[in-house]
């Protein structure tokens, strides 16, 4: 596969899967529980919204992205086939997604995936219902060994968001792994119109009347070595990732301000790591990376046992890294995981060897 020129080995799309029934109990999911009925392609994407609601995002085996509320507090399952709704959207990868900031709706988020037949990083924005609501913004890129990872927040340009009484610019980033070594990163502008009570789902804003699309070439290669994808938040004024090691640790990274233009030359700055993962690390997913509400940090990984492993980060102490804590589970490789924080405790969701997606709750004191 090639990203802003570079050829690297691609990663299958399908995981060789066991059939569920010949896999013993020691190899299941004990202790998780099931959310969807179906087998999905991949793993899901859990989105909380700026109203608080609870969404989630799969992929069907025929490429199709499909939407279902949950309560994030309790997800239940299985969910029912009546709960799910057709976005419309077809893919090649996993999605990644989040609400979108910029919006007076409190239900749109935003949602970054590869396209099934050019291999291009898309964008696309889904209001609550799960419909989507823009035309596809190509971002460029050639088959990137991951689903791309949006960046959690929201880049205005100009001194206000309005450029004059009808226009506003703002900017999205994302983040793509090339299947190698290498991590590459993409700012794009989009000016769209000011359109009262009409426009993006519930939002006012209307379809962009001008772009500045990314295409391969403005992909800009990251400064070191990234073996895994990464995953990122907002902490502190901050976008931190999480991005896997040779060795199997994980470090916790602070990127530089794009519209500085120092990510082109300096390195990351690296704020934790971790010990390595018992057992060894799958490198071919990205780490969750989450925040509880006492400002410490979670990492969660698939190690190459299948299971879902989890450390706590305590900044400011001492000793900040705690001990990773094995979670069980038999997990498939290559897909993915997505974690929310409530409050202290930390849910995740993840894809079983039978390729359903199952979610659980992290003991609250687990690795402090």
């Amino acid at each position: 596969m090639i990203l802003g020129g570079l050829t690297v080995t691609e990663v299958p799309d399908e995981p060789y899967v066991l059939p569920y029934g010949a896999i013993s109990e020691a190899f299941g999911m004990t202790g998780w529980s099931a959310l969807t009925n179906g087998t999905t392609k991949g793993g899901a994407v859990i989105v909380r919204l700026r109203d608080g609601q609870g969404r989630i995002v799969v992929r069907a085996q025929d490429d199709s992205l499909n939407l279902a509320t949950i309560d994030l507090l309790n997800p239940g399952g299985p969910l029912s086939g009546a709960a799910w709704v057709d976005t419309g959207l077809h893919a090649g990868s996993e999605p990644h997604c989040q609400a979108l900031l910029d919006s007076e709706s409190l239900g749109d988020m935003a949602c970054l995936f590869v396209n099934r037949t050019s291999k291009s990083v898309n964008l696309y924005f889904l209001d609550p219902s799960g419909h989507y609501a823009s035309p596809s913004y190509e971002l460029g890129g050639h088959n990137p060994g991951f689903r791309p990872t949006l960046l959690p927040r929201v880049a205005w340009w100009g001194d206000a968001p309005f450029v004059d009484s009808e226009l506003m610019t703002t900017g999205y980033e994302a983040l793509a792994w090339d299947g190698g070594v290498s991590g590459w990163r993409l700012s794009a502008r989009f000016t769209q119109k000011y359109m009262e009570g009409a426009g993006l789902g519930q939002s006012p804003w209307g379809p962009a009347v001008s772009t500045q699309p990314g295409v391969p070439d403005q992909w800009t290669q990251m400064h070191g070595a990234y073996p895994t994808p990464l995953d990122c938040i907002e902490d502190n004024a901050e976008i931190l990732c999480a991005v896997g090691t040779l060795t199997g640790q994980i470090r916790v990274i602070a990127l530089q301000e794009a519209d500085a233009g120092e990510y082109v030359s300096a390195a990351p700055v690296q704020r934790f790591v971790t010990s390595a993962v018992p057992n060894g690390l799958s490198i071919n997913i990205a780490p969750s990376l989450i925040r509880l509400g006492s400002g410490h940090l979670v990492v969660t990984v698939r190690g190459e046992d299948g299971h879902i492993w989890q450390v706590r980060i305590r900044p400011g102490y001492l000793n900040p890294v705690g001990p990773w804590i094995d979670e069980g589970g038999y997990t498939r490789a290559g897909s993915g995981i997505s974690c929310i924080a409530n409050n202290e405790e930390p849910t995740c969701f993840a894809q079983g060897m039978d390729g359903r997606i199952y979610w659980k709750k992290f003991a609250t004191a687990s690795g402090l």
